[in-house]
């Protein structure tokens, strides 16, 4: 399917209008946000040195803006000699790498300058064995400092081996030592409002691994409601809107995470799951989903979510193989995989790269570094080891030629100059949903119960637009009464004639609201 992508987009009705929220229900105000996922040590490098780092990052938030995105989500930035930074040695210094703690801050200025939303990624239950709380209970594992290590986690007191062949030991944290708790606060506190520079602090935190009992290992346990939800009381005691998101571990709906652990959002996992699930067997490389799986998704999704509350909808983040591979590099699904994710109720999170078609998937019986074949470098031009581009891992056993190479086509300057590219494509949806009440905020209706066709209903009090995916090989029809104007196009609609979706395409079609809405 080719879709000719104008810039600006044709049609009445698409200047964004007040906000609206359904009729009884609380929205939560990050729905109408765009959540850019970034690998730092990945995304660009300022300096020359192959590494990621905030000048990078701050250099392209130009590139941010121009995609729409309105947050950035960094992947941990605290001083860590993992290469993923999941396992730090500070709780209160960035990696020297990435640069200094003023240079951070001097990011999230530039950031908020450009009106986009600063989130980090924290996993403090962990600390690697240059961080002081391990160095004093390596002297005195009985003493209060050494207290201070839990031990019996799995990743109690042991080496990670790292990608580049050392091991690293990491420990974990006992949060049932007072010391422990006001310490993470400490730090979390620091990041949120720098000291002399409080209006320069993030925005939100992810928090990684958000167990109720750490690691199933019945040590660090009730930690929703003795350890996280005290711990985001207190931030939002300092910046009252600091927005949490929980990673949480069992992949599930999140409930204990919103009930117990207060936070502001979560991961909507299992309908990514169904979601891919169902794309990879409109690819017949996968037995068929089940027809319903895909309504039973969205409908607990929806159910599982608390008014005001919201789920980051996904298709690809840093623990997952690339869409794009998974798809086998099927242009008209990886649209199909866009228009999922921006269409759907909750808050969009799109991986760096994501946009561009990237490609990668891990690999199995190395270490830590399986996971870097999904967090290759940002390709910004068509040579993927020119100035500014992060290739840190180039002499490393990772560097899969089929993922990134020379002259692919999958780089920031191709796909910024054809306005038929996938870059452009997400450009476009993005425009939309952001100009589009019934997008952004409205509520969700999932009304299909095939196993061929998604059909969405995002419904506001002023708009009404249907969402229709056609997940089978061949062209679909679809009568719909109400139709008022393809959305994508801008075209007028006649009710009367039957809806054509192609083969693995889509519709966005406004309809007329209900009349006791309007």
């Amino acid at each position: 399917m080719i879709y000719l992508l104008p810039f600006v987009l044709a049609g009445p009705g698409l200047t964004a209008p007040p906000a609206i929220q359904a009729a009884g229900i609380k929205t939560s105000p990050w729905e109408k946000e765009i959540v850019y996922q970034i690998f730092p040590r990945s995304f660009a490098d300022s300096n020359g040195d192959r590494i990621g780092d905030f000048k990078g990052i701050q250099g392209r938030l130009g590139y941010i803006k121009s995609l729409g995105a309105t947050a950035i989500l960094l992947q941990p930035i605290l001083a860590s000699r993992l290469y993923h930074n999941y396992f730090p040695d500070s709780f209160m210094d960035t990696d020297p790498k990435f640069g200094t703690n003023q240079q951070f801050f001097d990011l999230v200025h530039a950031c908020h300058r450009a009106h986009i939303k600063v989130i980090v990624d924290m996993e403090e239950q962990y600390v690697a064995s240059l961080h002081p709380w391990y160095v004093a209970a390596e002297k005195d594992p009985n003493g209060p400092d050494g207290q201070k290590l839990g031990g019996s986690g799995v990743y109690g007191l042991r080496a990670v081996p790292s990608y580049d062949g050392s091991r690293v030991p990491i420990a974990t944290v006992n949060t049932n030592n007072p010391d422990v708790v006001k310490g993470i606060t400490d730090s979390f506190m620091y990041w949120v409002a720098p000291p002399g520079r409080e209006q320069d602090g993030v925005d939100g935190f992810r928090l990684d691994h958000m167990m109720d009992d750490l690691d199933s290992k019945h040590t660090n346990v009730q930690m929703l409601t003795r350890f996280w939800s005290p711990l985001e009381a207190a931030v939002r005691a300092k910046k009252p809107n600091t927005f949490f998101v929980a990673e949480q571990s069992d992949w599930g709906l999140g409930h204990d995470q919103f009930e117990k652990g207060a936070v502001d959002a979560v991961y909507a996992i299992p309908l990514r799951f169904v979601f891919l699930k169902a794309l990879v067997s409109a690819l017949k490389i996968s037995p068929p989903y089940q027809p319903g799986d895909l309504a039973k998704a969205y409908r607990e999704e929806q159910a599982a979510t608390p008014p005001g509350k919201t789920q980051l909808v996904f298709v690809e983040n840093h623990d997952l193989p690339r869409y794009a591979s998974q798809v086998n590099n099927d242009p008209n699904l990886l649209r199909l995989g866009a228009v999922f994710l921006l269409t759907a109720k909750g808050t969009p999170s799109i991986y760096y790269g994501q946009e561009l078609g990237m490609l990668g998937s891990q690999v199995k019986g190395h270490n830590d570094g399986n996971d870097i074949p999904v967090r290759l470098a940002m390709p910004w031009t068509d040579h993927h080891t020119d100035p500014g581009i992060a290739v840190w891992y180039v002499d490393g056993p990772w560097t899969t030629p089929g993922y990134s190479k020379d002259g692919d086509g999958i780089s920031v300057e191709s796909e910024d100059r054809d306005p038929n590219s996938l870059l452009n494509f997400y450009r476009l949806l993005i425009r939309i949903r952001k100009s589009s009440p019934a997008l952004s905020e409205g509520s969700e209706e999932y009304s299909n119960v095939t196993d061929s066709l998604i059909d969405l209903i995002r419904e506001s009090r002023r708009q009404r637009v249907r969402v229709l995916i056609n997940l089978a090989d061949r062209a679909l029809e679809k009568s719909d009464p109400r139709a008022i104007r393809d959305v994508l196009t801008g075209e007028r609609i006649d009710p009367r004639k039957v809806l054509a979706i192609a083969p693995h395409g889509f519709r966005l079609i406004e309809e007329s609201l209900p009349t006791a809405a309007n």
